[in-house]
């Protein structure tokens, strides 16, 4: 995303805390550029984004959110593995998942019980939980 320099010298303009705050919405909607960039593949769009993020939050003084951490903190998961984690945190069953991706039960309890390995959880909502950056 390209600075834009009367937006930059309006918020120049504004109290700190007011500025901030919108700078960190800009860094929320930039994390979703990440993360759909990430999930259709496009690399490059995704790593331009991430930068965007990064300067955002440079911006505020270092300020986070957990959308802000959960995309710059390098996710264990693989895509469908984060796919399938979404899905459960959108309180789907097992079942209900496996019937909208098109693959069995067993497949999807395989996917949620090597990501849970991956990251030392014991439970559905753990892995949800750190997913979401929370």
């Amino acid at each position: 995303m390209p600075t834009d320099k009367p937006r930059t010298k309006y918020l120049r303009r504004l109290p700190l805390p007011y500025a901030t705050a919108l700078r960190l919405r800009d860094a929320g909607i930039a994390v979703q550029a990440v993360v759909a960039y990430q999930d259709a593949g496009f690399g490059g769009a995704a790593l331009s984004a991430s930068a965007t993020v990064q300067r955002l939050v440079a911006e505020c003084q270092g300020a986070q959110t957990p959308a802000i951490r959960a995309a710059t903190t390098e996710q264990p998961f693989t895509a469908r593995q984060r796919e399938i984690i979404s899905l459960a945190g959108r309180g789907l069953s097992n079942k209900e998942i496996a019937d909208r991706l098109t693959m069995s039960i067993r497949s999807v309890e395989g996917h949620l019980f090597r990501a849970s390995q991956r990251v030392g959880t014991n439970s559905r909502e753990e892995l949800i939980s750190i997913l979401r950056g929370i």
